[in-house]
């Protein structure tokens, strides 16, 4: 007896921890991971990892020469078939020269998977909207 219900609680309990090993993360989650590592690499002017995270030389690489980029944020993102994840975002920045106050720019941002980067994405493409941007999600 004391056998059985020994054997029954290594059960439950090895069962129980198998639903935290196979989490599948969400595409919002992973976006908005990459884009709190690419705040703490511009805040701690880190160009090592923030050129891990986005590509020399890309859309938003090319913005952050010429705007001091304060914050960003995500609000929804959606996994594409080709394995992309497109999100829907705000970034707030500034013009480095002549010195402006801080404005919201709507953008979309899409990661591409990358072996190479911290979050397994990278940054390579961005998109401002005039007039704030839609996903479908």
């Amino acid at each position: 007896m004391r056998l059985l219900l020994l054997f029954l609680l290594m059960v439950s309990a090895a069962s129980s921890t198998i639903y935290w090993k196979n989490q599948v993360q969400q595409p919002t989650d992973i976006i908005r991971y990459h884009v709190a590592l690419m705040m703490d690499a511009i805040k701690n002017n880190n160009t090592g990892l923030l050129y891990q995270l986005t590509p020399i030389g890309e859309r938003f690489d090319s913005f952050h020469k010429s705007y001091l980029v304060l914050n960003m944020s995500v609000e929804k993102a959606r996994a594409i078939p080709s394995g992309e994840i497109e999100g829907l975002g705000t970034v707030w920045a500034a013009l480095v020269y002549p010195r402006q106050q801080p404005e919201p720019f709507s953008s979309i941002f899409t990661l591409t998977p990358s072996a190479s980067s911290p979050t397994g994405f990278v940054l390579t493409k961005m998109m401002f909207c005039e007039g704030g941007c839609y996903l479908q999600v």
